[in-house]
């Protein structure tokens, strides 16, 4: 099969441009004639970057799937919608996907087909309620909730990491300050110290001993800071490695309990949006095991799966993993028993988006004080032992 660029005419003479795929030019025109357009000109296409390459931004994915929800529900022809948006001056970077899109509806694959051929642009999420949207008939409605589902998604993830950014940026700012005073003011001092000879105190000669280790060895601590980043992005890397390091997040005091709540909203989330869409609650949770970020919790949804089709009750195996909050098992129990799963799990992710910002707020303002405590109390301890020699001369000479 080759990738053709071609011109080609409709019927009211109107010009058209665009590639398809075909083995020869005849199929090619045969194939333009089934669409009612006659070829005008066709050359063999450069070969771009093939469908399953192509990326499209996190954040641009919900606003192209808004976009495919209005053709669908103004009645506009996709191709010609699709076309309509790529030639958007501000969409240069989601032009190749919505061109890639276009050329696999035109050769006569359905939307979810042309985005399945495109797994880093669309995750298998947004494949399978697209297909479901397209077997029920509401295709818009289902892109319009699958939009605010990701993005509600992505503004959770951003919430999440609140959590660390301020505290690490302040506790970065307050260790360089600090070896900046062992490496700089700390060695001139000492050598004032040592041509007086003067009888320096304990704490003295350690933030003395704590610089010369960091002038004269900083080669060997540079490596093992280094090695130390890159065991840790291995282990994040490894399956093994990140469930690990996903089990410990949802344990560690203070934050685990908001990240347990986080990744529970995401769960609830998924579930609802892919029940909404029409799947089976087994394809549900097939899917949002692939889709949660926090592989403990992928694993807890891997093995509800496989008890519902033997014939368990997903509460039961959520309340066995001993892991997603209490709200989680009891309301998905009470949907279980009255019917209304989807609208259950609606309610925890409502309740949850107007908890965790607050519960993020407070423990970030409850991490800065004490991050500036402790930074606070380090930079006070290496000035008050760099001085501690200075006020026992003074002591001395009274």
């Amino acid at each position: 099969m080759t990738d053709w660029k071609f011109r080609a005419r409709d019927s009211l003479g109107v010009t058209v441009k665009g590639t398809l795929e075909a083995p020869h030019s005849q199929a090619l025109r045969d194939l333009l004639a089934r669409q009612g357009l006659d070829l005008v000109r066709a050359q063999p296409a450069r070969k771009g970057v093939e469908a399953r390459h192509l990326k499209l931004p996190a954040k641009a994915l919900p606003q192209v799937l808004r976009d495919i929800a209005t053709i669908d529900e103004s009645g506009v022809p996709l191709i010609q919608g699709l076309s309509d948006i790529a030639g958007e001056g501000d969409r240069a970077k989601d032009a190749a996907v919505l061109l890639k899109l276009k050329e696999s509806v035109q050769l006569g694959k359905s939307l979810s087909e042309a985005m399945q051929e495109m797994p880093r642009a669309f995750s298998r999420e947004a494949v399978a309620t697209t297909r479901a949207g397209e077997k029920s008939g509401t295709l818009g409605t289902v892109l319009h909730r699958l939009a605010d589902h990701l993005a509600w998604k992505r503004e959770i993830a951003s919430k999440a990491k609140q959590i660390a950014i301020y505290p690490t940026i302040l506790a970065a700012a307050i260790g360089g300050l600090v070896v900046l005073m062992l490496t700089f003011l700390i060695p001139r001092m000492t050598a004032v110290f040592v041509q007086m000879n003067v009888d320096l105190p304990t704490p003295t000669r350690w933030v003395m001993k704590a610089s010369d280790l960091l002038m004269t060895r900083w080669p060997v601590l540079l490596c093992g800071v280094v090695l130390l980043v890159v065991a840790l992005v291995m282990l994040r890397a490894s399956p093994r490695g990140r469930q690990t390091v996903d089990r410990w997040s949802l344990r560690f005091p203070l934050v685990g309990p908001i990240l347990t709540k986080i990744g529970a909203g995401q769960v609830c989330a998924s579930l609802a949006n892919l029940f909404r869409a029409g799947l089976t609650l087994p394809e549900c949770l097939e899917i949002t095991e692939e889709v949660v970020p926090n592989r403990e919790l992928a694993r807890i949804v891997g093995n509800a799966r496989e008890e519902v089709l033997v014939g368990s009750s997903l509460a039961k195996s959520f309340e066995e993993a001993q892991v997603l909050p209490p709200l989680v098992t009891r309301m998905i129990q009470l949907g279980e028993n009255t019917g209304t799963l989807e609208e259950s799990m609606e309610r925890v992710v409502r309740i949850y988006d107007r908890e965790i910002p607050t519960l993020v707020r407070r423990l970030v303002g409850f991490i800065e004080p004490i991050t500036i405590l402790c930074g606070g109390a380090a930079v006070a301890f290496v000035m008050i032992s760099a001085l501690l020699p200075i006020f026992r001369l003074m002591k001395a000479m009274r």
